[in-house]
């Protein structure tokens, strides 16, 4: 009997997964120019590089609106306090928007040691930082289908902070029982994500935007991640 249920949760957690993963295939999100890019802190002149590939998509997609300016941004490295963080991940929401996130990392061995996280309203020009007290923000994961959700993954405290205002507000930090390496947001059901841990191999859902938790399965396998 009892092989039976963990069958029955297995097959039933497999189908879960392959669903959500191929309908989640054949949708067609926003364009992945907007997807969140890492560049190089070393010199500034990357980072700087792809604010203003942003500001010239703002101004061709928003000519006229917002203020948008096709106008070059120098970026000052020393704008961002700590000397440690040489990489940055850079996501700007797309047409609709001219907020902008910046997350300056310190990775040592593959692992965030440090991080923090700003946020620009006027396309880069300048940026206020808003990390989250004692938190160690490893990456972001951004809605597909609606730019103001956000969550962003302490992976060192496992726990998530979230907005659904795009940054104006930031909730958290909420624990979370895995290490949250992957999140992947349902294309049709709001405010519903898996959450996947590599080194556990361990399959999570959440239904109210990654506040909460709850296991799906043990051994979860990582090709559908």
């Amino acid at each position: 009997m009892a092989l039976q249920g963990h069958l029955w949760i297995a097959v039933n957690v497999f189908v879960f997964v392959v669903i959500f993963s191929s309908v989640t295939a054949k949708i067609k999100f926003r364009d992945d120019i907007y997807e969140p890019r890492v560049v190089s802190l070393s010199d500034g002149e990357k980072l700087e590089k792809e604010l203003n590939r942003i500001r010239r998509e703002s101004s061709k997609n928003n000519r006229g609106k917002m203020g948008v300016s096709d106008s070059h941004v120098e970026v000052h490295v020393n704008t961002f306090k700590n000397k440690n963080h040489k990489q940055a991940v850079v996501h700007w929401s797309g047409s609709d928007s001219n907020a902008i996130f910046l997350l300056t990392r310190e990775v040592i061995d593959g692992v965030v040691n440090s991080s923090s996280l700003y946020r620009s309203l006027n396309y880069g020009v300048t940026f206020d930082e808003i990390t989250p007290q004692n938190s160690v923000i490893s990456s972001f994961f951004v809605d597909p289908n609606n730019y103001t959700k956000l969550i962003f993954a302490d992976r060192k405290n496992r726990a998530v902070y979230v907005t659904d205002d795009e940054g104006k507000t930031l909730s958290g930090p909420h624990r979370t029982q895995f290490n949250p390496q992957r999140l992947v947001f349902n294309p049709i059901l709001e405010n519903v994500l898996l959450g996947y841990s590599y080194t556990q191999e361990q399959l999570f859902v959440s239904r109210d935007l990654g506040k909460t938790w709850k296991k799906l399965q043990d051994g979860a396998d990582s090709r559908f991640f």
